[in-house]
């Protein structure tokens, strides 16, 4: 128990150090953008070949990749008819935000301190669904709504599935480890060090991107989005966590993955899209300070009651 809050406090505190820098303008918000470039690109991929060189498929670590898709189909659903009597735009800015999770920034850094290695490999298989939904479902939905747009273009879709470098790197690991496979040990050796910054940038970049200013407006929608996403996320999550007949970490993973903060690449869509982007940003931001609560006290909850 007490290395479960030693690890929670360690990350916000990192996420605070990454608040206040920006707050007094030794890091601005627009230096995030580079941030998060290097570790989607570099911390991030050199993590998940570290995990998965060596991994040993089973079909409970299937089932999280299955799971993580249909239930962010399923999401996307839900969003799209619950939301259906809002303005176009509206319906479209709320649906979008309805599905999909922040996987690579928020919950690797958890995880990867929780549970090490292990709970990257069990998060890493939930994110390869999720990345599907993300990178598809939400900017189907995204594009089927914008109020200029008058036809969903499956070819933008299927490139940022092919250029999405830690979606590429899971399948390109994954492919290579079922056929026998493995990186060199060189390659193997650089990761493994460059994979040690992606936790702490990761929570930095958190940090930096965090904003407590926005307009009231925003709390009727606020308010949607939180209690569709929390309620349906908590009630699924711990019906499969008590009945699921998997090891522990696979139920935690869906406990935990379903309520996760939204999932970042909504914010760009938003711009695209002529969309909100200031309530989509803020949604964003108050997720991160939502789910890193309901986790701390989920897993202190549970680490107690053993």
């Amino acid at each position: 128990m007490e290395n479960v809050n030693t690890q929670f406090i360690l990350s916000l505190s990192i996420i605070a150090l990454g608040y206040i820098v920006k707050k007094l303008n030794i890091i601005h918000e627009k230096d995030g953008e580079g941030m998060a470039r290097v570790i989607f690109n570099i911390t991030l991929p050199s993590l998940i070949i570290n995990t998965f060189n060596s991994i040993i498929l089973d079909l409970s670590l299937i089932f999280l990749t299955i799971g993580g898709f249909l239930f962010g189909l399923l999401m996307s659903l839900i969003g799209i008819y619950v939301f259906k009597k809002e303005a176009k735009t509206i319906r479209g800015t709320l649906a979008m935000l309805t599905p999909g999770f922040n996987i690579g920034l928020f919950a690797y850094p958890l995880v990867e301190s929780i549970w090490g290695a292990n709970g990257v490999k069990y998060f890493g298989m939930f994110d390869m669904g999720n990345a599907l939904i993300v990178f598809g479902a939400c900017y189907i939905i995204a594009s089927y709504f914008a109020p200029d747009q008058e036809h969903i273009n499956f070819k933008i879709i299927i490139r940022k599935l092919l250029t999405s470098i830690p979606l590429m790197t899971y399948i390109v690991t994954l492919t290579l480890n079922l056929f026998g496979f493995h990186y060199p040990s060189a390659i193997i050796d650089i990761t493994k060090i460059i994979s040690k910054a992606n936790a702490p940038l990761s929570l930095l970049l958190l940090g930096i991107y965090l904003n407590f200013s926005f307009d009231k407006s925003y709390w009727k929608n606020i308010f949607k989005i939180l209690s569709l996403r929390y309620i349906i996320g908590l009630a699924i999550g711990t019906v499969l966590f008590v009945l699921l007949p998997f090891d522990s970490l696979f139920r935690y993973t869906l406990l935990i993955g379903l309520i996760l903060p939204i999932g970042s690449a909504v914010i760009p869509y938003a711009i695209q899209f002529n969309y909100d982007e200031k309530l989509v940003g803020t949604l964003c931001n108050i997720t991160i300070i939502v789910s890193f609560i309901m986790i701390w006290a989920i897993i202190s909850l549970f680490t107690t009651a053993k």
